[in-house]
C-alpha cells in the first residue's frame, strides 16, 4: 500500500436532481512529503487515478448523467521546480485538467503558491485572514509570505510561490454535459490555522453541442 486508504476520500455528489445528474469528488490529504521521493509520488498519483476510476465505475447509476469529476489535495510537488519534473509530466495531467497550469513549469499568470513561508507564520499578518490577503495582493507581500522559490525554480522576477495544493477536474468521457472553469480562488480564510492557502474551484456546466 503506497499510503493509508484513510488519506483518500472519494465522494459522490448528486446535483440538479431534476435532470438526473451527478458529480464525483475525490480528495487525498497529501502524497509523500520528502523532496527526493519523486518516484514514489508518481506511483501514488497512478494509484490515485486507478482508485478514482474504480470508485466512479462502481458508483455510477445507469439513469444518471455524470457532469464532472473533481480530484484535489496537497500533492507535495510544485510546477516550478526542476526537481519535480517526473511529477510535472505524469499522466495525471492528461486525465485531469489543472486550471492553474499552462504546461510543465508554466503557470497561469494569476496563479499563486499555496505554501506559506515557515519563518513568517507567527507574525500577526500571517495569522489574520484580512491582513494576509492584503499582503498577498502586493508583490512585496508575496515574496515575504509565500514559501520558495525552491532550488532550480524560475527567475525571481516571475516567482509567485510554490503551488503544492491542486484542485483538478475532468468531464465524463462521451458525456452530454461539459464543465468549464468559471472561477479559481486562493483563500486566506484559514490564516493562523494552517501553513497553506485554501484553493477553490467553481465550474459552469452546459450541455455539449
Amino acid at each position: 500500500m503506497l499510503w493509508p486508504p484513510r488519506d483518500y476520500f472519494p465522494r459522490r455528489r448528486s446535483w440538479a436532481s431534476w435532470m438526473g445528474a451527478a458529480s464525483w469528488a475525490s480528495c487525498t490529504v497529501h502524497t509523500c512529503t520528502h523532496p527526493a521521493d519523486g518516484l514514489l509520488r508518481c506511483k501514488q498519483l497512478t494509484v490515485l487515478l486507478d482508485w478514482a476510476e474504480q470508485f466512479e465505475a462502481e458508483s455510477c447509476q445507469s439513469d444518471e448523467a455524470v457532469a464532472f469529476s473533481v480530484l484535489l489535495g496537497d500533492l507535495n510537488f510544485d510546477n516550478c521546480s526542476l526537481d519535480h519534473q517526473q511529477e510535472q509530466e505524469h499522466q495525471f495531467f492528461s486525465c485531469f485538467r489543472d486550471p492553474c497550469r499552462l504546461g510543465t513549469r508554466r503557470e497561469q499568470p494569476w496563479a499563486l503558491g499555496t505554501l506559506l513561508r515557515p519563518s513568517e507564520l507567527r507574525r500577526s499578518v500571517a495569522c489574520s485572514p484580512d491582513m494576509l490577503r492584503r499582503a498577498l495582493e502586493q508583490k512585496k507581500g508575496r515574496r515575504r509570505y509565500l514559501a520558495g522559490p525552491p532550488r532550480g525554480g524560475p527567475p525571481a522576477e516571475s516567482w509567485r510561490g510554490r503551488r503544492l495544493d491542486y484542485i483538478t477536474y475532468r468531464s465524463a468521457p462521451g458525456g452530454l454535459l461539459s464543465p468549464e472553469v468559471e472561477q479559481v480562488t486562493f483563500s486566506t480564510a484559514l490564516a493562523g490555522l494552517t501553513d497553506h492557502l485554501a484553493v477553490g474551484l467553481r465550474l459552469r456546466v452546459s450541455t455539449s453541442s
